[in-house]
């Protein structure tokens, strides 16, 4: 009966040990936000769209793209930025349309801005500066050409 009461009072603090483990793994994150222009012109028209940042190394942020091209990014928790230091970024843009039909996407769907934006090739690099709020203009055109560029 001993043996029993004293595991019980020891799993309360392993699992403290546990949660506060985990919580040291979580990136350090800086507010990211941004607009996504095609042609000069906010995003839009599309059903489906997202700007992805995967940084050197750790989790990647998301989030997704308004009708008016503006996204703010997330790791961990709503809105909570992106993880501090240099990323690849890659932006996508789609309408459901049932008479396209792409094996490697899915079927039903067709591309809002050129495809190459969606893979890690994209061009697209940023560096998330910590401390302040990092806020973004991604510059696509429809020839494949396309730069981020830091407001000020």
């Amino acid at each position: 009966m001993i043996r029993i009461a004293n595991c019980l009072s020891a799993a309360p603090l392993a699992m403290l040990l546990v949660v506060i483990g985990c919580r040291q793994d979580l990136p350090t994150t800086a507010p990211v936000r941004g607009i996504v222009l095609l042609d000069g012109k906010p995003l839009s028209g599309f059903d489906n769209a997202a700007v992805l940042l995967t940084p050197r190394s750790g989790r990647m942020a998301s989030g997704v793209i308004d009708q008016d091209g503006a996204f703010e990014l997330s790791t961990v928790a709503d809105r909570d930025g992106a993880p501090v230091g240099p990323a690849d970024v890659t932006v996508s843009a789609t309408v459901d349309d049932p008479n396209a039909a792409n094996v490697e996407r899915g079927i039903g769907v067709r591309w809002m801005i050129p495809e190459r934006f969606s893979s890690e090739d994209s061009g697209l690099q940023c560096e998330v500066l910590p401390g302040e709020e990092n806020v973004f203009r991604i510059e696509l055109q429809s020839d494949g050409t396309g730069q981020m560029i830091r407001e000020e």
